[in-house]
Order: C-alpha cells, then sequence, then structure tokens
C-alpha cells in the first residue's frame, strides 16, 4: 500500500479469489485521480468508518463489484460520492455522503443496491441519480436528503 500521509488508491479486485474479502476500517483514503476507491471483479469488501475523498468520484462499483459501506464519510468528490453500476450491487448504510460536484450516489448501467440511514445532503446536484432501468433493483430506507 502506501506510506503514512501519503495520497492512497485503493483498487479492490478478487478475480480468481472466490472466497477473498477485505475489511477497511479506519483509514483516511484521498486522490486526485479516477477514483478513490474501485470495486470490481466480484470483490466484496467491508469498508466501516473510513474518510473518502478528494478523487474524481469517492467510490466506483463497476464488472460485478460487491461490497458495504457503513458509517464513512464520503465527501469532496469532483462527480459523484459513489459510482454504481456495470451489474455492481452495494449495501450502503449510515454514511455521510455531502459536498460532491455531482449527486451522493449515481445507479446506471444495470447497478444495484440497499441504501439506508445514509446522509445524503449538502450535494452539488442533489441526493440521486438512478437510471430508470435501475429503479427497481434500488431499495431505499431513511435516508436523509
Amino acid at each position: 500500500m502506501s506510506e503514512p500521509n501519503s495520497t492512497c488508491l485503493y483498487e479492490l479486485c478478487e478475480s480468481g479469489r472466490p472466497n477473498g474479502r477485505l475489511y477497511l476500517e479506519c483509514c483516511d483514503i484521498s486522490g486526485t485521480g479516477f477514483a478513490c476507491v474501485t470495486l470490481h471483479c466480484d470483490a466484496t469488501p467491508r469498508l466501516h468508518r473510513n474518510i473518502i475523498s478528494g478523487g474524481y468520484f469517492g467510490i466506483v462499483a463497476y464488472n460485478n463489484g460487491q461490497g458495504t459501506l457503513e458509517s464513512n464519510e464520503i465527501f469532496a468528490n469532483r462527480a459523484s460520492g459513489v459510482e454504481i453500476k456495470g451489474g455492481s450491487s452495494l449495501t450502503l448504510r449510515c454514511n455521510r455522503i455531502s459536498q460532491n460536484g455531482n449527486v451522493a450516489i449515481s445507479v446506471h448501467s444495470g447497478g444495484s443496491g440497499i441504501f439506508e440511514d445514509n446522509d445524503l445532503r449538502g450535494n452539488t446536484e442533489g441526493a440521486w441519480y438512478i437510471d430508470p432501468d435501475c429503479e427497481a433493483n434500488v431499495q431505499r430506507r431513511g435516508n436523509k436528503e
């Protein structure tokens, strides 16, 4: 990984490791590139109590990326805080996603997810973008918008 106090980029891909699971807790993940965290190739991590900021996207899930994000702060990314597409599905609970240049959460191109008790206030374009084709695969409960 990286040295302390440096910019980090996490790319999580579990292809070829069907039982691989990462638990990432209490990290400060920042970047200036495409995404601070990318989840793809059947990755199924759990991210808990992290600070994720400064990328074009905070988190991008694509190509069947999965995972659970709980109690994270995702902020100050140039586009969406969380982008889910390409057959990926995330579960987000009790996260604060704010100050992003687009929406807090974008779900499109076959993405899906469960979103419970997240604070999605304070994003430039609002809380959500959900493609009409994805609406049936998105569950939302108790989020602050």
